[in-house]
């Protein structure tokens, strides 16, 4: 398995920045949003050191799971948890409570998979609630440029991990992950809000 450094996080981050500084005035035409957070600016060794925790077992196992977008409540940026404070969101216990079943018990998760969100970005609206994915304008020129970096840095995990299956998390992140034409078998699932019981669709 390849050095985080090869995962492309530095560049990432930049070019998310980038995004974001070429379109300050757009802003507005987002709906909902009326803010972003990039978790990666001012959490990038965190993000790196996450990904360093790539499990490298066999190919024929591994398993890539991928969620949406952080939560604004957890704004380091990794998936549905917090590890400075050692918390998941609301979302992530039931979420984790159906992996542990799925992979009969946490260790065997920990060995085969790798949980990611598909964009590192936090979208907020003017109370600072959360503005899912979903939500935002897609044709805008922010959100497609945003949105084209996202797909690079997903083929370029799933070049290195080449896992045997991918886990999508919500009906967006799977249409984002199909529209990728990988070839590697998918398996949709609901995204595990606290009013949706998470399972296989």
């Amino acid at each position: 398995m390849q050095a985080p450094s090869k995962f492309g996080l530095t560049r990432y981050n930049d070019g998310l920045q980038s995004s974001l500084q070429r379109f300050p005035g757009t802003r507005t035409d987002l709906r909902r949003c009326t803010e972003i957070w990039n978790p990666l600016r001012s959490n990038l060794d965190l993000h790196q050191r996450y990904y360093g925790r790539m499990p490298s077992s066999d190919e024929k196992s591994r398993t890539l799971l991928v969620a949406m977008n952080p939560c604004p409540d957890l704004p380091l940026g990794i998936p549905f948890y917090c590890p400075e404070k050692n918390l998941l969101c609301q979302s992530g216990i039931p979420l984790f409570n159906y992996l542990d079943q799925l992979f009969f018990g946490g260790q065997q998760f920990l060995d085969q998979c790798f949980l990611m969100n598909y964009c590192p970005l936090i979208f907020v609206d003017h109370k600072g609630a959360n503005v899912s994915l979903g939500q935002l304008p897609m044709r805008h020129p922010l959100i497609k440029d945003i949105f084209h970096q996202c797909d690079n840095h997903l083929k370029q995990v799933i070049g290195t991990f080449q896992p045997c299956r991918i886990i999508c998390i919500g009906d967006f992140a799977y249409k984002r992950v199909r529209s990728l034409k990988t070839g590697i078998e998918l398996v949709p699932i609901r995204h595990p809000s606290p009013l949706t019981r998470c399972r296989v669709s």
